[in-house]
């Protein structure tokens, strides 16, 4: 299952499966004097006496001055190797024994992680107590294959994986850091360069972690970049060494995403304020997701489509705001030239990303546009209640359903029936409203008039519910969805399961 709402595992491949989207994210290789000396050593770790007696010799030239900027990763090295060399001389390994957390911080991931930083003072290595082994000690839970841990209780056997939390912890992070810049629509463009970076370890094991934020399609996605290891017997010493290669490539790449934020910090101080946005704060033209290259006609086509499936009247949205002169454009052409990307950035993204929109964010699209069609029709009927002249006829507001009832139907009214199709007690509800009625009586006269401006789908229903006996003023307690589902056309069900439906609420 996912993390959370917005995160993406990628080492979920059930996930990734579902969601027909392709992310990949790599180091570049990473190779200087270091990585040089990290070989040496692992060639000469046959046995411990060549191991140590490359040690002994200096790994700085003696006609070299030392540097700590440029001679400290060696040092590093050679002091972790040392450090690796003297477990196994010793007559008991203590890498051997079950060592407490605070033992292994001090003796194996600090020398490994935390001093390889020291060069780095942009760089502060923090570590999430939620992940500790003497909490989850505490809490008498025994730890399984280094990641999982499951509760003793059996009643209560759920595995608890400490990787969702460290995985959280980098999303607060990265969103603590993205809403702190101020992006131009060029830097936007490197959001995803923005990469921050976390370690799940448990014992002598670690997996690190890469996450970035994608603005397009608005997640996160987590990559695993690489698993390390630190072995117990002397054939696992190179295995140990390779280690310090991935710590090495992960302080490569923190750089460089240290240097994007820097480089979008000075462009933000070189360009005007009305031009710079955030991340909360985008504008329309940087969002993809909000509206793909799918036209926004479609949806009512399909809409219209899915009418004619169940049987039912399609009914065109926007007939019903076109003879307006305040209607707004709702036309596909306008929607898509408000939040259309330049060519240059829609390129980038692959038919992958393209599908997972669509599916994704039409739903969002439709909405936006029926609210604003649900408004104007709102304001049309406030107008027409303020100017409508009260019709001569029956002025009870008595719901008697026997003297309501069809049967009771003047020649008039059934060739009014004959020609539209709908019920004349419906017509009736909908154009008798004297304005010496109560509040209530108003309230539910605004949602009959609502139902007739919408076209003939709820009329339909107003007609369905006469005829099986239920009382139509109920059809007025509808939920938001609802009206919008109504005034799509996007019946998902047939007549009887939406009548049921909205009368059980």
């Amino acid at each position: 299952e996912p993390i959370c709402s917005n995160i993406i595992d990628t080492t979920n491949k059930l996930l990734m499966d579902r969601l027909q989207i392709k992310r990949d994210y790599t180091w570049n290789p990473v190779t200087n004097e270091a990585t040089k000396y990290i070989d040496e050593l692992i060639d000469n770790s046959d046995t411990r006496y060549k191991f140590r007696s490359k040690l002994q010799l200096p790994f700085v030239s003696p006609d070299e001055t030392y540097s700590f900027s440029k001679h400290y990763e060696i040092h590093w090295v050679h002091r972790f190797a040392d450090k690796l060399s003297l477990f196994f001389e010793a007559p008991r390994n203590p890498l051997l024994d079950k060592n407490s957390e605070g033992w292994l911080n001090c003796h194996v991931l600090t020398p490994l992680i935390d001093d390889c930083f020291l060069t780095c003072e942009e760089i502060q290595i923090h570590r999430g107590e939620e992940i500790s082994l003497a909490s989850t000690e505490r809490k008498n839970l025994l730890r399984d294959d280094s990641e999982t841990y499951v509760d003793e209780d059996p009643q209560n056997s759920k595995p608890i994986s400490y990787k969702h939390k460290i995985l959280r912890e980098m999303k607060d992070q990265l969103d603590r850091l993205l809403k702190r810049l101020k992006f131009t629509r060029e830097t936007i463009k490197w959001i995803k360069n923005i990469v921050v970076h976390g370690i799940n370890q448990g014992g002598l094991n670690g997996k690190i972690y890469a996450m970035y934020y994608d603005n397009d399609l608005q997640y996160y996605f987590v990559f695993e970049t690489c698993r390390y290891r630190i072995g117990t017997t002397w054939g696992s010493i190179p295995e140990s060494l390779m280690s310090l290669k991935d710590i090495l490539r992960l302080k490569e790449d923190i750089n460089n995403a240290l240097d994007i934020v820097k480089k979008i910090k000075l462009i933000a101080l070189r360009t005007k304020s009305e031009d710079l946005f955030t991340i909360d704060n985008l504008p329309e033209t940087t969002l993809v997701s909000r509206c793909d290259d799918t036209p926004v006609s479609d949806i009512s086509d399909n809409a219209s489509n899915s009418n004619e499936s169940n049987n039912f009247p399609a009914s065109d949205v926007s007939d019903d705001t076109s003879n307006s002169g305040n209607t707004p454009d709702l036309s596909s052409e306008h929607i898509l030239a408000q939040s259309k990307l330049p060519e240059d950035i829609i390129n980038d993204d692959t038919a992958e990303i393209l599908n997972f929109v669509e599916t994704k964010y039409k739903e969002r699209v439709s909405e936006e546009i029926m609210e604003r069609i649900r408004e104007k029709k709102l304001r049309d009927q406030n107008l027409s209640l303020d100017n409508e002249v009260p019709l001569q006829g029956n002025n009870n507001s008595s719901c008697d359903s026997e003297s309501k009832s069809p049967t009771n139907v003047s020649p008039n009214q059934r060739a009014y029936t004959e020609e539209t199709g709908l019920d004349p007690w419906i017509k009736s509800e909908t154009s008798e409203s004297p304005q010496s009625e109560n509040t209530d009586n108003h309230i539910i006269q605004d949602n009959s008039l609502e139902i007739q401006v919408t076209a003939p789908n709820k009329n339909r229903l107003y007609q369905y519910a006469i005829e099986h006996g239920i009382n139509p003023k109920e059809f007025s307690i509808i939920t938001e969805a609802e009206k919008n589902r109504w005034a799509m056309g996007c019946f998902r069900g047939d007549l009887e399961r939406d009548i049921v439906s909205i009368v059980v609420e």
